[in-house]
């Protein structure tokens, strides 16, 4: 029995190499390495560019000098103004009447004819309804603007009954009563404060800060003597304000002919002033002319305003995203395309008669003299001598320009923008829109710019 017994030897099999399980493995190193590179990696920050502006401004109260003549009483009596405040007058207008005596008038709210019509009374009771609903307490002077208008015009319907009445005196025969024309053209006024004769730059500090100011308001059918003052006349609509400046405003604007000055207090209106600075006895004064709006601060002696120093606006970008970078500024005639495409380049000398041809990203353009910028980077392993196309002419890669940019990220890797800085703060450039390879609206950039290059892929 044991003799028919035989031996089996089992071989095992060596295993197959499956490649769909090493595809697999290969897969997941890939993806674990990603991951893990991008949990460790410091994330690049972004930032999407918006357009926006720097305002910088500072506050001043002035002193206005206007062309002023003061109109004084040759005769006794009692002084009734006819033309209303504020009224243009000339040779034929009648600005005042004297009176031996006070005179009596009748009361406007008796005279319909007189007093505000309908839509006049309707046109004031909106505009009073319109900010009572939309009252803003930051803007309390509005109230005033309000208050004045619906003075004034109550006052040129007090002054038209008065000249009716006054008529109707003088057509009954009343001997004691004359009526005045105005000596010249101008706008009337019938307030003095002893400034109307004064150079503006004739004006002190203490002038500019209100010390001792008085103002003297004429009243109607108030008594005056020989020489006393009736009322005035603005001649001209050229005028002037007087500001006592910080020595840092006046060095930084002694080289400007103009500035932008902004009125707070009276609609927030803007304009432009001539600008003249001087200094007096350790003390800068600026002299801002105006040529019109006087008719708007007539009654004013001094003025709140803001000299607008800086109103730019662009894009606004962190100053932390621009960095420098080395450009070559290349002739604009050496850009070529290459064979029968649209891809730009330029050639690049190699020692035969067949120039190589190199394609480059132009990165911003001098206009005014005829440059492209080349990434410096391209040509580290090239010849330096350029050829231009269908010419003898070359020109060699020398001179290096540092341009202001930021790196655009938009397509998922780093790309260099050129910047035109406008202006800045602290925090923040104003850069040029519109600028030809420079950046868009809603763009997205890396907003610390030193912590990335050139193509960087950004996760």
């Amino acid at each position: 029995m044991s003799d028919n017994i035989s031996y089996i030897d089992k071989h095992r099999k060596k295993p197959k190499l499956n490649m769909g399980t090493i595809v697999f493995g290969l897969i997941f190193i890939y993806i674990f390495a990603t991951v893990l590179i991008y949990l460790t990696k410091d994330k690049t920050s972004i930032y999407e560019v918006r357009e926006g502006s720097l305002y910088r401004d500072t506050a001043y109260t002035g002193i206005i000098k206007r062309d002023e003549q003061v109109i004084n009483t040759e005769v006794p009596g009692f002084v009734n103004y006819l033309a209303p405040e504020g009224s243009q007058v000339g040779v034929k207008t009648r600005v005042y009447a004297l009176s031996d005596s006070e005179l009596s008038f009748a009361s406007n709210e008796t005279d319909e004819q007189i007093g505000f019509t309908e839509e006049e009374s309707a046109t004031y009771y909106e505009k009073i309804h319109n900010m009572s609903a939309q009252f803003d307490p930051s803007k309390f002077d509005e109230v005033y603007v309000l208050k004045d208008a619906i003075a004034s015009a109550m006052e040129n319907k007090s002054s038209m009954s008065r000249s009716v009445q006054i008529d109707t005196m003088l057509s009954s025969g009343r001997d004691d009563l004359q009526v005045f024309n105005a000596p010249l053209f101008g706008l009337v006024a019938y307030s003095i404060d002893g400034y109307e004769g004064v150079d503006a730059k004739d004006f002190t500090k203490e002038d500019i800060s209100k010390k001792n100011y008085k103002r003297t308001n004429l009243s109607t059918n108030s008594k005056v003597q020989v020489g006393d003052p009736l009322y005035k006349l603005i001649t001209d609509d050229l005028w002037t304000v007087a500001i006592n400046l910080d020595e840092e405003t006046a060095k930084e604007l002694k080289d400007r002919q103009s500035v932008l000055v902004n009125f707070p207090k009276k609609d927030d209106t803007k304009v432009t002033a001539g600008l003249e600075i001087e200094e007096k006895e350790g003390e800068y004064f600026g002299y801002l002319s105006f040529d019109q709006g006087m008719v708007r601060y007539f009654k004013d002696r001094f003025i709140d305003l803001e000299l607008v120093l800086e109103n730019v606006y662009g894009y606004k970008i962190p100053k932390t995203s621009v960095v420098k970078k080395d450009f070559y500024a290349v002739p604009e005639d050496f850009i070529t395309y290459g064979g029968n495409t649209n891809t730009q380049g330029v050639l690049i000398e190699n020692g035969t008669d067949n120039p190589v041809f190199t394609p480059v990203t132009i990165y911003g353009r001098n206009s005014d003299e005829g440059l492209v910028y080349l990434n410096k980077d391209v040509f580290e392993k090239t010849s330096k001598l350029l050829i231009q196309t269908d010419s003898n002419a070359s020109f060699r890669l020398e001179a290096v320009e540092s341009v202001d940019g930021v790196y655009n990220i938009n397509k998922g890797y780093a790309v260099f923008k050129r910047v035109e800085i406008l202006s800045k703060n602290d925090d923040y450039y104003i850069v040029k829109k519109g600028s030809e390879y420079g950046l868009s609206n809603y763009d997205h950039i890396a907003l610390d710019g030193a912590k990335i290059k050139e193509n960087d892929v950004v996760f």
